[in-house]
């Protein structure tokens, strides 16, 4: 079914008033392009209102209405804007660009989809399509369709920094990493500031043991965005891997400073400190870990083991008792169980046994 917008009520169709009403449309197509700039949302909609009045058959102002309600947050009206102006020109990029982004925020992921390959044959020498549909297959885990459509955006000659970029992170998802730190090191030939190709090449790098050359991505990702605390995180965990425990440590504190929430930082800097005999500052950062994400099973063993060697054995057993009863990590869960059943404290016998438990 057509979708069409309901913008007023239809003009006088003589020869006469079609002549006067195009230029009018145009008019209000200008003036409410005018207004939109200047940061006046109301005022651009009701110019391109008037202009789909005075012609609905105008394309471009309902690709401007279409641009107005995206930017303001109105996805689904964004999106019927885009498919009439598609309706009346079909081979309006910007539109069906658009449309593939709408339809996105809306969550219709086919939708989108489809938007972008017929964007992306509307475009073929241009990345912007390719590189969204990609993110799409990514992002619904579907890595080598991710693959295919990077790797025709480069046959034809289309890719940017961004192209080789999110093929050098899927690359690396598929553990192909001599493929992807050289697809990842093109992007940074493009664009020497790329952030997201130097983030990715500092992983794929530290996948190969080659941790010195890592720290060194890792640290120009900090050059670039200074408070990017999962770089930091990162950073102090790879130092940590090379041996420097100092720099580690004040690296996974200036992570958690930055970021108070990150659980993940504080779970590795309790590890750090545990390793290091700090044993009662090793629980306090444990249990703002496992306050933040209780689900983080690794957070509440370390604070279990540290409470059991301390003579705490009630909170310790409370600790070990939540991993083996309702842990999502079945290899913990399953380390859990064992560890109270040789304290004398078996897990209750409702838990799910770990051998048959189902995982999303």
């Amino acid at each position: 079914m057509t979708t069409v917008l309901s913008c007023g009520d239809t003009p006088d169709p003589s020869p006469a008033a079609n002549q006067v009403d195009l230029q009018n449309a145009s008019h209000y197509v200008e003036e409410g392009t005018a207004r939109f700039k200047r940061g006046d949302e109301a005022g651009a909609l009701r110019a391109f209102r008037l202009a789909t009045r005075f012609d609905p058959n105008y394309a471009p102002a309902f690709y401007s209405l279409g641009a107005v309600h995206y930017h303001k947050g109105g996805f689904r009206s964004a999106a019927e804007a885009y498919t009439r102006a598609l309706e009346l020109d079909p081979s309006h990029r910007d539109a069906q660009y658009n449309l593939g982004h709408s339809l996105k925020r809306l969550g219709d992921i086919p939708g989108a989809e489809a938007a972008f390959r017929r964007s992306a044959e509307l475009e073929p020498r241009r990345a912007r399509a390719y590189n969204n549909l990609g993110g799409l297959f990514y992002e619904a885990d579907r890595l080598d369709s991710a693959i295919v459509v990077y790797e025709r955006s480069i046959a034809n000659r289309a890719a940017n920094a961004n192209t080789y970029a999110n093929l050098g992170s899927v690359l690396r998802e598929k553990q192909r990493l001599d493929e992807a730190i050289a697809t990842l090191r093109t992007a940074i030939e493009m664009n020497p500031e790329h952030l997201n190709a130097h983030y990715q090449l500092a992983h794929a790098l530290r996948d190969i043991s080659k941790l010195r050359e890592a720290i060194a991505e890792y640290r120009i990702v900090l050059r670039l965005r200074p408070n990017h605390a999962n770089a930091i995180y990162n950073t102090a965990k790879t130092l940590k891997m090379t041996g420097d425990l100092d720099e580690a440590e004040q690296a996974f504190r200036q992570a958690v400073t930055i970021d108070p929430g990150h659980s993940y930082a504080h779970n590795e800097l309790a590890i750090l400190l545990a390793e290091q005999g700090h044993v009662e500052e090793a629980m306090e950062e444990y249990r703002l870990a496992v306050q933040l994400d209780g689900g983080l099973a690794s957070a509440r063993i370390g604070l279990a083991n540290l409470l059991r060697d301390t003579g705490r054995h009630d909170e310790a057993v409370a600790q070990y008792r939540i991993v083996a009863e309702s842990g999502d990590d079945e290899y913990l869960r399953r380390i859990a169980g064992k560890i109270l059943r040789a304290m004398g404290e078996p897990p209750s016998p409702s838990a799910p046994s770990p051998a048959n438990t189902n995982r999303d």
